[in-house]
């Protein structure tokens, strides 16, 4: 995998990110009733690489993830595709992303995103 150009930890409570992580994102599921569906305190991280790359990772979550019906093992990091089915727990998310493109041209005026 590639080098890590943004993390994201998905769970209930911020203060459990690990020391130096302290300003990553954090998506906190506590309003979702994430609790009640068996999202742990630090249940999972994304890992977004600088080509746009992601994996998921299960921080050794109470209940476990599975992405399309696989289990994850802890610690190990997991591809995700857009359209994937994460369980975190009995919490479901769908992945829903695509890569923007900035092409420079030749004029130093005109950038275009796609």
């Amino acid at each position: 995998f590639e080098p890590v150009s943004h993390r994201i930890y998905i769970g209930r409570d911020r203060r459990q990110l690990p020391t130096g992580e302290l300003g990553a994102t954090f998506v906190d599921l506590t309003p979702y009733s994430g609790h009640l569906y068996g999202v742990s305190r630090l249940h999972a991280r994304i890992d977004i690489s600088k080509s746009g790359n992601c994996e998921i990772v299960d921080l050794r979550s109470t209940n476990g993830i599975q992405v399309n019906g696989k289990r994850l093992t802890p610690f190990q990091p997991f591809p995700l595709n857009d359209n994937d089915r994460i369980w975190l727990g009995n919490y479901r998310i769908n992945v829903r992303y695509q890569m923007s493109t900035t092409i420079v041209s030749e004029s130093p005026s005109q950038q275009l995103t796609t």
